[in-house]
């Protein structure tokens, strides 16, 4: 497949979730809501190109609750969100695109022990629902406790390659 833009991957069922969620992550002067139909905005307009706000209040209540956001309100701006709850809100934001294949990149980095955790078992259900993940971290023991194998990279090749059986 030939990717140009974001709407490529999405369209072949690709989902890259980038390490620096507040700079190229996530819209955070909009709420939930908006960011939540980001990806995936087609699905909640009409044949006229109006927006049915029924039907995006009712997704962005399901992904607050799916994937367990702290927040008053589905309009609450992102950027009034902790770190962990912003993190959460990315993944439910490129989870609603339903895909295939997902590159999380840093999926922790800046979050608490407990959103930490959260994530971990999003990851894990994922992969057990079927959908591929692909996990860039620089933290050995996320990668330990998530992976299936660990494929080592340097200057854009692979290096190296460990099994999990082999995992110390």
């Amino acid at each position: 497949i030939e990717i140009k833009r974001p709407q490529d991957a999405i369209k072949h069922g690709i989902a890259y979730l980038t390490e620096d969620r507040k700079a190229q992550g996530l819209f955070l002067d909009m709420g939930l809501s908006d960011n939540f139909i980001a990806p995936i905005l087609k699905m909640f307009t009409g044949k006229a190109g109006f927006l049915n706000f029924e039907e995006v209040e009712t997704h962005a209540v399901t992904q607050i609750k799916n994937y367990n956001i702290a927040t008053p309100s589905t309009k609450q701006k992102v950027m009034n969100l902790s770190g962990g709850n912003q993190q959460k809100s990315m993944i439910a934001m490129w989870m609603g695109s339903q895909p295939q294949v997902v590159i999380f990149d840093e999926p922790t980095r800046g979050v608490d022990v407990g959103a930490r955790f959260e994530i971990y078992q999003k990851l894990r259900e994922l992969t057990s629902e079927g959908v591929g993940i692909l996990l860039i971290s620089s933290e050995l023991p996320e990668l330990i406790g998530l992976c299936d194998r660990i494929l080592v990279m340097h200057q854009g090749r692979i290096t190296g390659e460990v099994q999990q059986k082999d995992f110390t």
